[in-house]
């Protein structure tokens, strides 16, 4: 593998870094006897590293720091922090879950098996054939042919595998919050200043404007001086794309309220499954998604979307000040023409907004 220079990369530092470099691999070869193509590796990994070197700080090998390491290997040490924190958060979460069990299954006087059993398996309780008919026939061109009768247990195992995970994550939830359990485990987080560094972009560039009180979204289009406004309850209330026929959708949840910093919020989860064989998958895969909103506020507070093909995504609103903003920050600038968008669509003009519509 060879690596094209440019001239601004041959400077000086990167010969030099070159020359190092080449006395290193030759005393690895005398020392260590190391082989022809292991030898190569090195040479051409610390070539690169010499040449990023060259092009960021304008300095050679030989005067590197942690410092500069660190920044040239910064997205793979993120990675493997993040799976890191990963298997410390499973393992945590596991540790909690097994601890606060135990309590609750002492406290009644009950093994941890007759505690899950009378808080899930009880409650799941026997699966309607119905609902068993149901999943079959809208997932009969994946079943091979086979009948009802052939695939209705280990459909009716894998609803109610479903629907245990349920009730038995509702049930950790109510113990964990009789605790006020609080978890100091962090995410490994990237910190992103621009304080050195201003950023400017497209002066056309579009701007949104969220007005709660006046249920209007306005989006600024600087190129054409026109203010799209869309009602917030039309995107609200509009309906849910339907839910893909090979998948398990379960009823959302209702999880009740709890506080968040200080702040009132309603929590929903709702659990999509999709069955073994649709993505090449040999066991059916749950997709966990888990939302807490504030009705006073009317702002989503915290989310979860669980997926084990990717992770856990999660989000939190942080910092929320409930001082009154400034009215400057929901008026609309002057000199924009106000258009909604039922008025572009029946009267496109030859702009940019328009051409976005479509």
């Amino acid at each position: 593998m060879s690596t094209e220079l440019s001239e601004e990369t041959l400077t000086p530092a990167f010969i030099a870094s070159s020359a190092s470099i080449d006395l290193f691999c030759d005393a690895l070869w005398l020392e260590h006897g190391l082989a022809k193509n292991t030898l190569e590796a090195y040479r051409r990994d610390l070539k690169l590293f010499a040449e990023w070197l060259a092009k960021t700080r304008a300095g050679s090998i030989d005067s590197v720091t942690e410092a500069d390491l660190n920044t040239a290997v910064s997205s793979q040490l993120m990675r493997i922090q993040a799976q890191i924190y990963e298997i410390k958060k499973q393992g945590l979460d596991e540790i909690i879950n097994n601890k606060l069990l135990t309590k609750e299954a002492k406290k009644r006087g009950v093994t941890v098996d007759q505690l899950m059993k009378t808080e899930v398996a009880e409650k799941v309780g026997n699966i309607p054939d119905q609902e068993i008919t149901d999943f079959y026939n809208q997932n009969k061109a994946r079943m091979g042919g086979r009948t009802l009768e052939e695939v209705k247990g280990p459909i009716k195992q894998q609803m109610f595998a479903r629907k245990a995970s349920v009730y038995q994550e509702n049930f950790l939830s109510r113990l964990k919050d009789a605790v006020a359990l609080k978890i100091n485990l962090e995410a490994p987080k990237v910190d992103v200043s621009v304080d050195d560094d201003p950023m400017k972009g497209n002066k056309n560039a579009t701007v949104t404007i969220i007005d709660p009180v006046a249920d209007a979204i306005y989006t600024l289009i600087p190129g054409s001086k026109t203010a799209m406004r869309v009602s917030m309850s039309t995107i609200t209330n509009a309906p849910a794309p339907p839910s893909p026929p090979a998948m398990l959708l379960l009823p959302e949840q209702d999880l009740g309220t709890k506080d968040i910093d200080g702040i009132a919020a309603v929590g929903h989860r709702t659990i999509t499954t999709i069955p073994a064989g649709q993505v090449g998958n040999d066991r059916p895969i749950e997709i966990i998604d888990e939302r807490w909103e504030s009705p006073t506020l009317k702002v989503l507070l915290r989310s979860l979307h669980r997926d084990p093909r990717t992770g856990d995504v999660e989000y939190v609103l942080t910092k929320i000040s409930r001082a009154e903003p400034p009215a400057s920050l929901f008026t609309v600038p002057a000199g924009y023409t106000i258009r909604s968008v039922d008025q572009i669509r029946s009267n496109p003009q030859p702009t940019t907004s328009s051409r976005r519509l479509k």
